[in-house]
């Protein structure tokens, strides 16, 4: 492609305005060499024909013709120099032109090799001519295997989503969309993907720009901070604020299907004591050890939360008071059984369990209010139990 043929300065602000800042310095000395010239010229000129009337004075017509002749070349040589310096001028002109576009067709060069956003130039039919860096690290590929190959091939054998073959609406709207893939490694990468067609001047499609913006490292950020937000960091399950929107999301579904749902309060008993008998690590470990435990034994659609302290909070969705008692009566077994192990002690430890079950018309605080009042009256009957009301 020749740069004079397929580009035009006048279309380009910027260019226009280096192709000027360029020009400057050669064009004011190209005027001081042309004023130089002339001057010699003229004084030439202004010699000749001042031999020309000398000889005239003082010989006569004899050396008219070779005087005259004298002062002619001067005032030809004169327009000679002056032809000369305008074609010099052109050429310098043209030269900085070629030169100054190349160094910033270099530098733009760099910036989209070196650019944190995937870029791809295509052929109308898809086949890649260029990709950039990130776009060779997020495929995974070596640009002579991605060149003159479908831009929605990876070394992985496996094409970017729905979203993104969908070239058409992403050209039309110019809007950039949400795209997951996998990458050369496997791993699932999720970028922002607008595809721009290229014109030539006349209006005509050359190729397709596709530029990509990786957010897998954002949306990995966003994800940790959303669990850090609804999750405790000691239980690794929901914490209070958490629970009472799933408790929300609970009462409307519960109150669609018309199916209800058992609470579940639990309380570590003394677990003031094992804080004092083998330190705050220690109860802990205890947190720990029975937020695992509520996992393991809950189902996929339980809510397990931690309540605060040493109080842990269940909700078991379409299940009735008594199918809850007999999960929750397994799950009493199952700690009492067990024993701790935390720095060379053994510990073990029990559970009180209030049980209830929402009605469909009361406050959900009332709900909660009621299954504390169960645990109370477990703890109050001597621990190591479950009431369910």
């Amino acid at each position: 492609m020749s740069v004079d043929d397929n580009f035009h300065f006048a279309d380009n602000y910027y260019l226009k305005k280096m192709l000027g800042e360029q020009n400057k310095p050669v064009l004011l000395t190209y005027f001081r060499v042309l004023l130089v010239q002339f001057v010699l010229c003229a004084v030439c000129v202004y010699a000749g024909f001042y031999l020309y009337h000398t000889v005239i004075a003082s010989e006569g017509v004899k050396y008219h013709f070779m005087a005259y002749q004298s002062g002619s070349l001067w005032g030809i040589y004169f327009l000679y120099q002056v032809f000369i310096s305008m074609l010099i001028w052109i050429y310098v002109r043209k030269y900085i032109k070629k030169r100054m576009l190349g160094h910033w067709m270099d530098s733009f060069f760099q910036g989209i090799e070196q650019n944190p956003a995937s870029i791809v130039l295509t052929e109308k039919n898809g086949h890649i001519q260029y990709a950039n860096r990130k776009f060779l690290e997020l495929s995974g590929c070596r640009p002579e295997e991605v060149y003159m190959e479908n831009a929605g091939m990876l070394r992985s054998g496996q094409r970017f989503d729905a979203g993104y073959n969908k070239r058409r609406e992403l050209i039309n709207d110019g809007e950039a969309r949400p795209v997951e893939f996998h990458d050369g490694n496997g791993e699932l990468r999720r970028i922002f993907a607008s595809i721009s067609p290229i014109f030539d001047n006349k209006g005509g499609l050359l190729q397709y720009l596709g530029i990509q913006g990786d957010t897998s490292e954002r949306r990995r950020l966003q994800t940790e901070l959303e669990k850090q937000a609804t999750t405790d960091y000691l239980t690794k399950l929901y914490n209070r604020r958490s629970f009472f929107n799933k408790l929300e999301v609970e009462i409307a579904r519960s109150k669609r299907s018309g199916n209800a749902f058992s609470l579940i309060m639990i309380d570590i008993d003394y677990f003031k004591n094992i804080n004092v008998g083998y330190g705050h690590r220690a109860g802990d470990f205890v947190l720990q050890d029975l937020a695992n435990i509520l996992k393991k034994n809950s189902r996929i659609e339980d809510i397990c939360a931690w309540f605060g302290g040493e109080e842990f909070i269940m909700i078991l969705p379409e299940t009735l008071l008594d199918p809850a008692k007999i999960l929750v009566d397994r799950l009493k077994d199952q700690v009492e059984a067990q024993e701790v192990c935390y720095e060379n002690h053994t510990i073990r430890y029990t559970l009180s369990i209030g049980i209830t079950q929402w009605d469909g018309d009361e406050d959900p605080e009332k709900t909660i209010a009621r299954a504390d009042a169960n645990l109370y009256q477990a703890k109050q009957g001597g621990r190591n139990r479950i009431i369910a009301l």
